[in-house]
């Protein structure tokens, strides 16, 4: 049902206007990207410019045109808001107006504990654009970013340096029988250096080349969109449909899954010590041992600090505090390992965050604590550096 849920949020957020991508450029240079290219970051990493993708003569762009997508976005949201506990779209506006308090406002960038301190203050934010929606991001131990997108190609896969400069990228098998052959969404990197990327009915692994090494557990997965990778080359991989976790042997020879049914698994990461740590669309993270044993549940629904409303993505810091995207509360939200709440470092007012969807960090780099977040269907990654 969860699933069935966002795919019909994806098809609404597509209805919902033309599909929309930014192009950042000095406003002398107008020069609207490709599908497929690197991303791109513009003067001082601003967005200064918005363009469609529909040319001006498409249906999407007269007066017909948008009222059928309009109507048929509210038709959406309503069958979502019946669905599942995600608020209805009409009711969010509402309780963001309500909620725009002096305390809601708050920077919230002083962590309520030195075990934060990495997100004390913002120094600095820009953004990275791209002509296709993004699905993933990672960042690995050396700060180089993968990104996951779709294209007309096929799936994408980037990688930018520490700087936001384009390295290199591959494309997955492109399409066939007009389906695409492998749909990448969330994105992580093995101890051998190789891509692991989460594909709706599998888990496959790449070489940064390009070369498809395995494809693990085909037709096993109902919906697979979220992988981490422990230090032991286990692949770690969330199925929503089937409300479990399932574990990747590090050879492929064997799949299993935790002994713990998690309603509407989401967001999957692993810390330094390789607990798995999970969250649900019903507001809660849970961590289990390397044995794989439940070991502590935290998080309830809210908007107050400690809250949390449709969190999704998740990983961990330097300090093996838990990072989670607070999609509808629109923050960035940090716990402790033991799941005690520390602070928000970032927040739809204090960074234009705007629906988090999966985030990463970067770790063990001396001076260097960035923070990348992709929103939902969104189209760039807003990286903000601490």
């Amino acid at each position: 049902m969860a699933t069935e849920a966002l795919r019909i949020n994806a098809r609404a957020a597509s209805l919902q206007s033309p599909r929309p991508f930014s192009v950042a450029m000095s406003p002398s240079r107008r020069v609207s990207p490709k599908a497929g290219e690197p991303l791109c970051a513009g003067r001082n990493g601003r967005i200064v410019s918005t363009y469609s993708r529909s040319p001006s003569r498409s249906p999407c762009n007269t007066l017909k045109g948008r009222v059928k997508r309009k109507e048929s976005f509210d038709a959406l949201a309503r069958s979502v808001s019946k669905s599942i506990s995600a608020p209805d779209f009409s009711k969010l506006e509402r309780d963001q107006k309500a909620d725009d308090t002096p305390e809601r406002r708050r920077t919230a960038m002083m962590p309520v504990s030195n075990s934060a301190s990495t997100w004390r203050m913002i120094r600095n934010s820009r953004c990275l654009v791209n002509p296709d929606p993004i699905y993933g991001v990672y960042m690995n131990k050396n700060g180089e970013m993968y990104t996951t997108s779709e294209t007309s190609k096929g799936g994408h896969v980037q990688c930018h340096d520490r700087n936001g400069n384009f390295l290199w990228n591959f494309y997955l098998r492109p399409y066939k029988n007009g389906k695409i052959t492998f749909q990448p969404f969330q994105i992580a990197e093995t101890p051998e250096g190789n891509i692991a990327i989460a594909c709706i009915n599998s888990v496959t692994v790449w070489t940064k080349e390009g070369k498809l090494l395995n494809e693990h557990g085909k037709n096993m997965f109902k919906f697979c969109k979220n992988v981490a990778v422990r230090s032991t080359g286990e692949i770690i991989a969330t199925d929503s449909d089937s409300d479990c976790v399932k574990i990747i042997a590090a050879n492929g020879s064997q799949i299993t899954k935790l002994d713990y049914p998690i309603e509407c698994a989401a967001g999957v990461a692993v810390d330094s010590q390789d607990n798995i740590i999970v969250t649900d669309w019903r507001h809660t993270i849970r961590v289990f041992d390397t044995d794989n044993k439940l070991i502590r549940t935290f998080g309830e629904r809210g908007n107050g600090d400690g809250e949390l409303d449709m969190v999704y993505g998740v990983c961990t810091d330097c300090d093996d505090n838990v990072v989670v995207a607070d999609m509808w509360n629109d923050r960035i939200s940090v716990y402790s390992n033991e799941g005690k709440f520390l602070t928000h470092i970032a927040t739809g007012h204090s960074s234009h965050i705007h629906r988090p969807l999966h985030l990463t960090v970067t770790k063990g780099i001396p001076d260097d604590n960035r923070l990348c977040v992709v929103e939902f269907g969104g189209s760039d990654v807003k990286l903000i550096s601490y």
